[in-house]
């Protein structure tokens, strides 16, 4: 009786270890997909930035460009 009490035990043990590490698994799933998600977020909004820095340089350019051609003017 004493063994067959403790191997039923052991199969409660394994099936809530079991049940545990599945839980675990979807937690750890969830997270890393929404810190994928996220970082793809973060790429976008720096791929905006550059865009944005790009546009200002080029304004910048043709600006100064602009300024010259009026100084030689003068």
């Amino acid at each position: 009786m004493d063994l067959l009490y403790f191997l039923n035990i052991m199969i409660i043990v394994a099936i809530v270890l079991a049940i545990f590490t599945t839980l675990l698994l979807i937690f750890a799933l969830k997270v890393a997909k929404s810190s994928h998600k996220r970082q793809n977020e973060l790429m976008a909004i720096q791929k905006e930035n550059l865009l944005i820095q790009k546009a200002i340089l080029s304004e910048l350019k043709e600006l100064k460009k602009g300024n010259d051609e009026k100084i030689d003017l003068y």
